[in-house]
């Protein structure tokens, strides 16, 4: 498949892109830096620019079979809107484009009311709740868009290689999937890419 990667220069971005080349995809990334890519950047296609400029973010979706974002604030904890700004951009391109199946990383903070675990609820209500905010405005844009979209809520991410034997949970929390490692999520988003086993659902994933 040709993939498009945003979010590429994080830590699960970067996961992203060495899964999808190891699968043998062919792979553009989207940077605002495109030297904190280090050695991936000669094994993709960069495509450098600001998420909320349309025409760069129509170049790096123009011709994508899938488009992944794992978008992220880092560890800034204050107000912020780049996540679901970043998104509509991404959506519009990827209309203007005519490219149809789009795959975004949330939290398993972010599940229909009542579904989500205690733990997750807490933590996104008090420590994390700017960027728990904007989560939600991110997945109300992919709702409706219109799109062939799946949204993928992952617990604590770890680094480390992949494990394998974790769980899903289809529009609802995961009991006791309390954390992933960034090589099992970047399996599973690039699986679904091409199985569409969640097509404009919400899965949550874990051990």
């Amino acid at each position: 498949m040709r993939i498009t990667v945003f979010g590429a220069t994080g830590a699960t971005g970067r996961e992203l892109l060495a899964a999808a080349l190891a699968a043998g995809h062919t792979v553009k990334a989207f940077a605002r830096r495109p030297e904190a890519l280090g050695e991936l950047a000669a094994r993709v296609e960069v495509v450098s620019g600001d998420i909320r400029d349309s025409a760069q973010v129509g170049r790096a979706v123009s011709g994508a079979d899938a488009v992944v974002s794992a978008l992220g604030t880092g560890r800034d904890l204050a107000p912020t809107t780049v996540l679901s700004e970043g998104t509509a951009s991404i959506i519009a391109a990827m209309k203007a484009q005519d490219v149809q199946r789009l795959l975004v990383i949330t939290s398993g903070m972010v599940t229909p009311t009542g579904t989500e675990p205690l733990f997750f609820r807490l933590i996104g209500q008090r420590l994390l709740r700017h960027v728990h905010a904007d989560h939600l405005r991110l997945e109300e844009h992919v709702k409706a868009s219109g799109l062939d979209w799946t949204i993928v809520r992952p617990p604590r991410l770890l680094d480390g290689p992949a494990r394998g034997g974790y769980r899903l949970a289809r529009d609802e929390g995961l009991r006791g999937g309390k954390e992933i490692t960034r090589a099992d999520l970047a399996r599973f988003m690039l699986a679904e890419a091409a199985e569409r086993q969640y097509v404009r659902g919400g899965v949550a994933i874990g051990y």
